[in-house]
C-alpha cells in the first residue's frame, strides 16, 4: 500500500491507545504480533457504516427519479467490482 513500517506502528500505537484493536503474540511467530478489533472498534466501525449509509440514502433521495433508476441499474456492476477489489486487495486486475 506504500505505507511506511514507521507511520504504520504509529497508527497501530494510536488505535491501540483508543481502545479500538486488542494486540496479541502471533502463536505461530513470537517475534510478531496479531492485531484485531475490540470490541470497541467493532461498535466504531458498525456506527461509522450506519452514519455513512444514512447519509448516502439521504443523497440518494435528493436524486431523480431516472437518475435513482439509472443508479438501480448499475448497482449489479458496483458490486462485480467491489467483489474483485476484495479479492485482488492491492489493485483491480486489468479489463474491470
Amino acid at each position: 500500500m506504500g505505507i511506511a513500517l514507521s507511520t504504520t506502528s504509529r497508527m497501530v500505537d494510536l488505535l491501540d491507545s483508543t481502545g479500538w484493536i486488542q494486540r496479541r503474540p502471533d502463536p505461530q511467530d513470537q517475534r510478531a504480533g496479531v492485531v484485531a478489533l475490540s470490541r470497541t472498534g467493532r461498535a466504531v466501525l458498525e456506527a461509522r457504516r450506519r452514519e455513512t449509509a444514512a447519509r448516502l440514502a439521504e443523497q440518494i433521495a435528493l436524486l431523480t427519479a431516472e437518475e435513482q433508476r439509472a443508479l438501480y441499474a448499475v448497482l449489479p456492476v458496483l458490486e462485480a467490482l467491489s467483489e474483485r477489489a476484495a479479492t485482488y486487495p492491492g489493485e483491480l486486475p486489468r479489463g474491470i
